[in-house]
């Protein structure tokens, strides 16, 4: 699979991930690792999780959420 913001440049570079937001393949260069705290329900003791999840995001999807 390729990625589709290189291939809508004309460019082929091969898919590393899919966004979390908008479903589209992106490869290295135009996705987003971040992490992310999951949180349990509202139970006595810890609500958070220790260890964060990861949250994959293509380009596009991540400048929409940091505008």
């Amino acid at each position: 699979m390729e990625c589709y913001d290189c291939a809508l440049a004309g460019e082929h570079r091969t898919t590393v991930g899919i966004c979390r937001s908008c479903g589209a393949a992106s490869c290295a260069h135009h996705l987003h690792a971040t992490d992310r705290t999951l949180r349990r329900p509202a139970n006595p003791g810890v609500v958070e999780r220790t260890n964060p999840a990861r949250r994959l995001l293509c380009d596009r999807c991540h400048r929409a959420e940091h505008s």
